[in-house]
């Protein structure tokens, strides 16, 4: 009978130490949670997960369905315990505390009790803040009106770009979008000879404190639901909102909520998720986010991750990683 690769966490061989980390945490992970991932259904997350805080899982989770089976490298961290029927399809988990449940691991194998990802959580908060809050001082260069008592759609235009990064930046409040059953879809556009070639990115600096939810307002449409606005726009939630809940209706692009407790529901989610902490009802697909990042230095590891040798390895990695696309 075939042993189970299960790794003990005393053990160090050299694949401890490449992580789906290699890169930025915004290019690299489709949710990152500095605090708590609860799974609250049946569903999965279809590229890398980084948990800072406890993993539970009331039903099945798979994480790592669509990442290369080649690229054999940590596609889930838990800086805490893992509770539930996991699998990683590909790549292997790290788990800085304990597992109760089961792991399955088709193509990689996993670690419990790994002293050294136990602080990812604090060093993750620490730049994902510093991520939003470079995001705020860009300085908006596009506007977009929104609906007040009558029905219409919403169109973000892309008419400037800044001249350094190529991004275009928005300011809108958060109540203006979410909360508004006034609108009735939302597309995206390109002015004055700039496209998608032309631009690196979309910012959307979103204020607001009180909770706001998605599943009132409007589809996206046109070019706001194809695979560059979803790997390229990024909502940046800069402000300590209560809570976000996305219910209802898909949402497209990333999400940025560092201070923020966010919730989806059944409905599938089309980008990358990075909060506080999250509870995951629906899947979240693998449209990573591959825009401008203000943070252009690696993800700061735990230094007993680091061994000689072993950072042309991650490179390799991380190169692998920036191509997936789902």
């Amino acid at each position: 009978m075939k042993a189970p690769r299960i790794l003990l966490a005393l053990i160090t061989p050299a694949f401890l130490t490449c992580s789906a980390s290699a890169g930025s945490l915004l290019n690299s992970w489709n949710i990152v949670t500095t605090g708590g991932l609860a799974v609250s259904a049946n569903t999965e997350t279809e590229g890398a997960v980084r948990v800072g805080g406890n993993l539970t899982a009331s039903s099945q989770y798979r994480v790592a369905i669509h990442t290369p089976t080649v690229d054999n490298v940590n596609n889930l961290i838990v800086g805490g315990n893992a509770t539930g029927a996991l699998t990683i399809q590909n790549g292997n988990a790290l788990i800085g505390g304990t597992l109760t449940g089961s792991m399955s691991h088709p193509n990689g194998s996993y670690s419990t009790n790994v002293a050294a990802v136990q602080g990812i959580g604090a060093a993750d908060a620490a730049v994902l803040q510093s991520d939003s809050s470079a995001f705020h001082a860009m300085t908006a260069n596009n506007t977009v009106s929104f609906p007040g008592a009558q029905p219409q759609g919403v169109n973000f235009t892309v008419g400037a770009v800044d001249a350094v990064n190529h991004v275009a930046v928005f300011d809108i409040a958060g109540s203006s979008l979410f909360n508004n059953g006034n609108i009735q879809q939302i597309g995206l556009g390109f002015a004055n000879g700039l496209g998608e070639s032309s631009v690196s990115s979309i910012v959307i600096n979103v204020s607001g404190t009180s909770a706001l939810a998605w599943g009132n307002t409007g589809n996206f449409v046109g070019l706001f639901a194809d695979t560059w606005a979803r790997t390229h726009v990024i909502w940046n939630f800069y402000e300590n909102a209560s809570s976000i809940t996305f219910n209802n209706k898909s949402f497209n692009g990333s999400v940025l909520a560092p201070f923020a407790a966010i919730t989806t529901d059944t409905q599938s989610f089309q980008g990358a998720i990075f909060a506080k902490s999250l509870t995951q009802g629906g899947e979240v697909h693998q449209y990573l986010y591959q825009g401008y990042d203000p943070n252009t230095s690696a993800v700061p590891e735990p230094t007993s991750l680091v061994m000689l040798g072993v950072s042309a390895a991650c490179g390799l990695g991380y190169g692998l990683r920036k191509r997936r696309i789902a």
